[in-house]
């Protein structure tokens, strides 16, 4: 059996900037194997999410260092969700 490891963070770890555009970028299609907007936070596949950034230059500035973050634990899954509380590893926004 194949398993996969996701990481939860806060939310709170990406500006509100790289939020709007996560939203922007979950409703186009050519983005629906990568993000999802869940309404409280987003899901995405890390690797999958990481190439779009670089393939398309996106204007994102917190949310590679999350990603960075993530993956360098083994993870292939990030979810942010609202509710979960920020970690001291990262930089946090207040939004």
């Amino acid at each position: 059996m194949e398993q996969e490891k996701l990481v939860l963070l806060s939310t709170g770890h990406i500006s509100e900037p790289d939020a709007r555009r996560l939203e922007q970028l979950a409703r186009e299609l050519h983005m629906e194997e990568r993000l999802w907007n869940r309404g409280y936070g987003f899901m995405m596949q890390v690797e999958l999410m990481q190439d779009a950034i670089a393939e398309c230059q996106l204007p994102l500035t917190s949310l590679p260092w999350v990603l960075d973050y993530v993956r360098e634990r083994g993870a292939q899954w990030l979810l942010l969700d609202r509710d979960v509380e920020t970690i001291e590893d990262l930089p946090t926004y207040d939004w």
